[in-house]
């Protein structure tokens, strides 16, 4: 309200001149946490997403929160008998749970010493209350291993070297309540722990160099001979371990696979070659028992990273083992995990891409399905789209059992009772959805009452206190994955929940989608795993799809696709319309992490850097960047790591060819670092001035599996400036006039004061008159005060 004078001297009554409600609008934000454990009681536990498919009732559960180490899933084993009884390993913290819910942390290794880790989990198939886990460690205690080792979990053998690395067995006797030690260190293994089904204290060990065999649940071990077999009249050959199975209706025939399938019939004694089939066999894949004939699955390529072209069954048909050939690329990847069903002719078989990206751009899960004959027929299983299986197992009812690094998941054929906890779909998010703390008022001061002389002006002062209020963010990572990036991948997969929740904490509408900057001869230049949405199941599905192999990377060629969505002819092929499906009126970021130069720049049908440049300005994305340091030194240019850490205690950058890349990308779409510059890892120095390239550096020991991306993305991510345009607006009967109405690029990001003077005048026929007067404030089109 404004009051004026009636003349000189005189004041009327009246009240404020600038009465101003504050009405703050709100906008809606949702917000998204880490997962916790799960505290559902079993009567009433709906804590999975029941699918129902051609191929069974699929149920899916978020794995739970470990208290200690990864959040990643490293191991999980089934009691067979009571199915809803489990265990679950991040390869430090050991859960266990009755209802398929609710879990509670039975066992813990010091989560300080990085050089042990629990690697594989095995439930007795017969004696359910014993069950065993085999620890892997380093006798280096210098040395670390990887946080979610084995490094490679996609495949048979660990990325990282297992030479000079020791492991023993940890026992429950009573089905995984309590934990001891058992016996002294042995050679690292090879496989998993095999377990003789008539004796609950008899298992074998393979290692590299010998088969070990205990028979007082892992006491004390002795060494088995050599597996010699004759492969010609004076040729011998002493292949090791990598897989064992124990027949489970004679324990004394043991079948085992080198590189080609072998048998023994005086438990490890003496052993000899199964036929004279060439090339690479996996498995063997044995059943449980339960039906009247052992079974046994193997396949067959011509090398260990062939297209698998041939399935062989043994134990159904009426004869001895029975072979069915299947055209190349029938089957994706190498079969390393199977399940027999225990009463019908069929096995579940997971793959993985045998190391080798480029013959294997894909894995999936199969069912085999066995005619009495004992040919068989492969079905893909792909209803759910999961990323890499890690293990398969079954219980004793037919539901199969199987788990991601994030996810565990139940198959229960047609026909079959599942004892899982099912009950109403729920909406199972791995990030869930909590209430945001919601941003303050915004709030307009002046003075309540101006009174002006009739016919003359004053000057009013205006302030805004504008406290943070951002809006819609997109974030698009691009994710190098030749064959260095393993450690780093898991790093922010397991860290998802963190991210995600930082940013849901700083009032940011973040949405997501991962894509993968593959290598020119891996298979895989580009691929988008997950498109843009709200944190759930594809996003982690999206990291755990990101699998590393060997090769230059495909910087030009991912990130034009991620520009335009155009697709590239040649080898290897990238289809077209994969670029991010991003929200109207959201800031659109994409996060490009590689530790390389720009590799494929002039390949052909690879768009040149000015193309991409302006395809991603033509869509507003701002690209920023992660450099990955190695111990090695980025391109076998002197510093690497070293020097990236010296460089941030100086507060400053060390120079790489990398970085020289990912800053020119983020100055090329606008991508800089705000006022006070930005603190990539957290440390107190400020590495990134302000306006310059908004790139970081996060170091990482590729042997060791260490990787501090986890720490540095959030920082990166929530560092950015969100620049809007703020204005105020004034109405009623005064004149009002703005000496600053409008602010352009206020950072909404930041808390705000922002000073919006203007001058207040009246005509002399209001002389006397109380005018009332409003003013609003925006940023943008949204009105924030009034």
């Amino acid at each position: 309200m404004m009051r004026t004078r009636r003349g000189p001297g005189v004041h009327a009554a009246a009240s404020g001149l600038l009465a101003l409600t504050l009405t703050t609008v709100l906008a809606a934000y949702s917000a998204l946490g880490r997962p916790e454990t799960a505290t559902a009681s079993p009567a009433t536990a709906t804590c999975a997403q029941v699918t129902t498919a051609p191929a069974g009732t699929w149920t899916t559960r978020a794995a739970p929160r470990f208290p200690a180490g990864s959040s990643l899933v490293v191991a999980q084993a089934v009691d067979p008998t009571s199915p809803t009884r489990q265990l679950v390993t991040n390869g430090t913290s050991l859960l266990r749970t009755e209802d398929g819910c609710t879990w509670t942390e039975v066992h813990r290794l010091d989560p300080e010493r990085r050089d042990t880790r629990i690697v594989d989990l095995v439930w007795h198939p017969r004696s359910p209350e014993h069950v065993w886990a085999s620890v892997l460690s380093t006798p280096d205690v210098s040395a670390v291993l990887p946080s979610g080792f084995p490094g490679n979990p996609f495949g048979p053998t660990a990325a990282t070297d297992r030479a000079g690395l020791v492991g023993h067995v940890l026992r429950s006797d009573d089905g995984g309540e309590s934990w001891l030690t058992r016996g002294a260190d042995l050679p690292a293994p090879n496989g998993r722990l095999a377990l003789v089904p008539t004796t609950p204290t008899a298992l074998y060990w393979p290692t590299d160099t010998a088969l070990m065999r205990s028979d007082d649940g892992g006491e004390s071990w002795r060494t088995l001979p050599p597996p010699l077999t004759f492969a010609g009249a004076d040729e011998i050959n002493v292949p090791f371990v990598t897989t064992l199975s124990v027949d489970p209706l004679a324990v004394s025939r043991l079948r085992a696979t080198a590189s080609y399938p072998i048998t023994s019939t005086n438990a490890g004694a003496s052993w000899t070659r199964d036929g004279t089939g060439a090339g690479y066999w996996s498995g063997p894949f044995l059943d449980g028992g339960t039906t009247a004939r052992t079974r046994l699955l193997t396949t067959n390529a011509t090398y260990a990273s062939a297209q698998v072209t041939r399935l062989q069954v043994e134990g159904v048909g009426p004869g001895g083992p029975v072979a069915t050939e299947i055209e190349p690329r029938t089957m994706k990847g190498q079969p390393w995990r199977a399940a027999w069903h225990p009463s019908a002719q069929q096995a579940v078989v997971a793959t993985w891409d045998a190391g080798s990206p480029f013959n294997h751009p894909d894995v999936s899960l199969y069912r085999v399905d066995v005619a009495p004959d004992g040919t068989a027929a492969l079905t893909e299983l792909d209803d759910l789209g999961l990323p890499p299986v890690l293990d398969v197992l079954v219980d004793d009812a037919g539901t199969y059992h199987l788990h991601t690094r994030t996810q565990l998941v139940t198959l229960t054929p047609p026909g079959s009772a599942t004892p899982l906890p099912g009950g109403a779909q729920v909406d199972l998010q791995p990030f869930p959805v909590t209430e945001p703390t919601p941003p303050r008022p915004a709030r307009l001061h002046t003075d309540p009452v101006v009174e002006v002389d009739p016919g003359s002006s004053t000057s009013v002062p205006v302030e805004l206190d504008l406290p943070r209020r951002p809006g819609a963010v997109d974030v698009f990572f691009l994710m190098d994955t030749s064959n260095s990036f393993q450690p780093d991948i898991d790093a922010v997969a397991g860290a998802l929940a963190d991210i995600v929740r930082a940013l849901a904490e700083a009032g940011i509408d973040a949405q997501y989608g991962v894509g993968e900057l593959g290598t020119t001869d891996s298979g895989r230049r580009y691929r988008r795993w997950a498109d843009i949405a709200p944190p759930g199941p594809a996003l982690q599905r999206g990291f755990e799809q990101l699998r590393t192999g060997g090769g230059d990377e495909a910087h030009l060629a991912a990130l034009g696709q991620v520009g335009t969505g155009s697709g590239i002819d040649g080898t290897p092929l990238v289809a077209p319309g994969q670029d991010p499906t991003w929200r109207p009126g959201a800031q659109r970021v994409l996060l490009t992490v590689t530790d390389v130069r720009f590799s494929d720049e002039g390949a052909p049908g690879v768009p040149t850097r000015d193309e991409v440049y302006a395809a991603l300005r033509e869509d507003d994305v701002l690209a920023v960047g992660i450099e990955v340091a190695r111990e090695i030194g980025d391109d076998r240019t002197p510093g690497g790591a070293a020097a990236v850490s010296a460089a941030d205690a100086a507060g400053t950058t060390a120079p790489t060819p990398a970085r020289a890349d990912l800053e020119e990308l983020a100055r090329e779409t606008g991508a800089f670092a705000p006022p006070g510059g930005v603190d990539c890892r957290g440390n107190g120095t400020v590495e990134i001035p302000a306006g310059a390239p908004l790139v970081c550096s996060a170091p990482s020991t590729r042997v060791a599996g260490l990787s501090s991306l986890a720490g540095v993305v959030p920082r990166l991510l929530l560092s950015q400036e969100e620049l809007r345009t703020v204005g105020v607006t004034a109405s009623g009967p005064a004149a009002w006039t703005w000496e600053r109405d409008r602010i352009a690029d206020v950072d909404v990001r930041r808390d705000q004061r922002l000073a919006l003077p203007a001058t207040v005048g009246c005509a002399a026929d209001q002389a006397g008159a109380a005018l009332p007067m409003q003013l609003r404030a925006r940023v943008g089109d949204g009105l924030v005060a009034t």
